[in-house]
């Protein structure tokens, strides 16, 4: 057993043990019948990076839209699934090498999500990335860059957070991964904790958000001082935290931060609009700590035979529980304080990296 809670406290940054953790994905080269969506907090990620660094020759990913216990048992995806495994597992020759490499669904939130529509790979190689710049004087995203601006909220406030609009004037697909990248300052502290999230109004400003199963919003974190990027696996949409250090800020030190968001596949209409937030991240409420869970285990010996009878002790619980208050995990505290300031515009060129997706006719000429 590991008390997984402790050592993320006791170890913040990348080390042995959580090297030991990751999956060597490449040494997997067995065919793959891979799915993924774009609104799970804990598989999206995951999912897609599963897909493109596994080193199977013979791979399928399907993204859907809705959530995994209801895409798993839908009669129409067992029978696909079943498919795939009657193909290699039971040598039928069934077609199932025939099926599109990729299966991409984008959401359009408006009763018409696109649903399957074949493609040959993810992220999709004709994507044409564009910056939509910050401009803290007008609270909206531009094509060009601004003027010199800033603007600042209080981290420790109700609603710390600065708000930047963009307003389309033709549909647009934005699909796959999204880079925010920005000058920003703690005013008041060596550092800052920072949320981003990107989310799609309807042209009458409602926003357009849920899907039945959860909210659909592209979102990104990081602490700014654990800001050092892999300059070998960080790309231009895709940066790459080394997560092995801390580089603490000075008091009012500008610094840039380049903040990954978790991939997303969307229809923006003619008049519709892409709201981007950026704030203090906040952490759980103080009744969410860590080490509040219990759980039996055996005093002498972790492996038994099921029908035997073994004495047991309980581990775990909270601090009104346990009966040994060290074995209760406090989460970390918020690394935020203060005046958080954003820069953008001038020599600060603040922007917002958004995956554009041509048709597949336009993009041909």
């Amino acid at each position: 057993m590991e008390d997984q809670p402790r050592m993320i406290v006791e170890y913040p940054f990348l080390n042995e043990y959580w090297q030991d953790k990751q999956a060597r994905l490449s040494r997997i080269k067995i065919p793959a019948y891979v799915v993924a969506s774009y609104t799970n907090p804990v598989h999206t990620h995951g999912t897609f990076a599963g897909f493109r660094e596994i080193s199977s020759k013979d791979k399928w990913l399907r993204v859907h839209l809705t959530q995994e216990w209801n895409d798993f048992y839908n009669p129409t995806n067992v029978a696909d699934l079943t498919k795939f495994f009657d193909h290699y597992l039971k040598g039928e020759d069934n077609g199932w090498e025939k099926t599109p490499k990729v299966r991409l669904s984008v959401y359009e939130l408006e009763g018409h999500d696109v649903i399957n529509r074949p493609e040959q790979e993810f992220p999709l190689a004709r994507t044409q990335y564009k910056k939509m710049y910050l401009d803290a004087k007008t609270d909206t995203l531009q094509l060009q860059k601004p003027q010199a601006a800033e603007l600042s909220y209080d981290s420790e406030s109700a609603k710390p957070e600065a708000v930047f609009t963009y307003k389309f004037d033709k549909d647009t697909e934005l699909t796959g991964y999204m880079k925010l990248h920005l000058w920003a300052a703690a005013a008041d502290n060596d550092d800052m904790d920072l949320s981003v999230k990107v989310e799609k109004l309807a042209a009458d400003g409602t926003l357009l958000n849920h899907n039945n199963f959860s909210d659909v919003i592209a979102t990104g974190l990081l602490r700014a001082s654990c800001r050092a990027l892999d300059p070998k696996k960080s790309t231009e949409s895709e940066p790459y935290l080394t997560g092995t250090s801390e580089q603490k800020l000075q008091k009012g030190q500008i610094v840039p931060l380049e903040i990954g968001l978790w991939p997303m596949g969307m229809v923006y209409h003619k008049g519709e609009t892409l709201r981007l937030t950026v704030g203090a991240y906040q952490n759980e409420p103080a009744d969410l700590n860590f080490g509040r869970a219990k759980i039996d285990v055996p005093v002498d010996s972790y492996t038994y035979p099921a029908d035997t009878k073994v004495k047991k002790e309980t581990l775990g619980g909270n601090s009104t529980e346990t009966a040994d208050p060290a074995q209760v995990i406090t989460a970390p505290a918020t690394h935020n304080k203060g005046r958080h300031i954003l820069y953008t515009g001038g020599e600060h060129d603040s922007y917002l990296l958004v995956p554009v997706v041509p048709e597949k006719h336009k993009a041909a000429k």
